[in-house]
């Protein structure tokens, strides 16, 4: 069924339900800094797991780099992704941490009722290596 909206301006667009946009969540993508980073590690210490890697400026000078893993949850002895987990506190509750080449992070965690579970995996999203430095693409 067609429609007409009008605008602020007073103008009519004839519209169907399905041209009508509305917000949509945002779509992460993978991760692009394994292409210029080398020496790729993950650390945990005080329940936060940190990627250090040499990574790539634009003129081509490795450096050293770091950044804190956000957005990983154990939930329930599995790894997820978790935009409200800003603090990626999987790493309080998962041990043999472990990251590839290809930013596939894998572990061992709890379940919720504290026994270790066999290895879950990942890939990390939107991580990128800017000049040298890592960070989140958003």
């Amino acid at each position: 069924m067609n429609r007409l909206l009008v605008t602020a301006l007073g103008v009519a667009i004839a519209t169907t339900p399905a041209a009508i946009l509305l917000p949509q969540p945002a779509i992460a993508g993978p991760s692009s800094f394994q292409q210029t980073c080398s020496d790729i590690k993950v650390t945990v210490a005080g329940g936060k797991a940190t990627i250090t890697a040499s990574c790539a400026k634009a003129n081509g000078q490795k450096i050293p780099a770091s950044l804190a893993i956000k957005y990983v949850t154990n939930s329930n002895g599995v790894l997820t992704l978790n935009p409200q987990d800003a603090d990626g506190s999987f790493a309080q509750t998962c041990y043999a941490v472990a990251l590839d080449a290809s930013a596939k992070l894998t572990a061992r965690c709890k379940d919720s009722r504290g026994v270790l579970k066999p290895a879950t995996s990942l890939v990390l999203e939107d991580i990128g290596n800017f000049n040298g430095v890592l960070k989140y693409a958003k």
